[in-house]
């Protein structure tokens, strides 16, 4: 399990590299909550799909940009 101070990193991560949700899916073992942000429709759609298939409740993910920050 990541210590406390690492979930923060782990937040932060899982928005840079969104795409598919593959990272933020496996961060989101250790985390209370993964947020992922992609600018590409088609790729958040793959996302939610991968985190309906895998059960993930801890994971969401929005269409947008990276810099305008995490619009959930």
């Amino acid at each position: 399990m990541l210590y406390p101070r690492w979930r923060s990193i782990a937040l932060l991560l899982s928005q840079i590299t969104s795409r598919s949700g593959t990272i933020s899916l496996f961060l989101a073992q250790h985390a209370d909550q993964v947020y992922g942000v992609e600018i590409v429709p088609e790729a958040i759609e793959d996302a939610r799909s991968n985190t309906f298939l895998n059960e993930m409740r801890n994971v969401k993910f929005e269409v947008g940009a990276s810099e305008e920050g995490i619009p959930c």
